[in-house]
């Protein structure tokens, strides 16, 4: 009985090393999706300094709104979906 108390604490052990190392894996993820934002960020309040710069820079902007929402899959959303009729069958007599 104690060999196999053991042997589940170690399991538990494991698991929790599991999730934490998913857990981990998971806010790094978020991290690099928040990044791309924050360097939007900084380029915005760069475009409040320098109101000739804001054309240019606003054009990059524009450029890379797709890349930033391209990159974390969790945040895309699913394609539509199409719902069509089922043709009906017609039985002649």
């Amino acid at each position: 009985a104690r060999a196999e108390i053991q042997h589940l604490a170690k399991e538990v052990s494991s698991i929790k090393e599991e999730q934490t190392n998913a857990i981990e894996l998971r806010n790094r993820k978020v991290e690099g999706a928040a990044k791309p934002k924050e360097v939007g960020k900084s380029k915005t309040s760069k475009e409040r300094d320098n109101p000739t710069k804001a054309t240019s820079e606003g054009e990059e902007n524009v450029e890379e709104e797709p890349t930033a929402h391209d990159s974390p899959p969790a945040v895309s959303t699913p394609p539509p979906v199409y719902i069509t009729a089922k043709p009906q069958a017609i039985v002649a007599p």
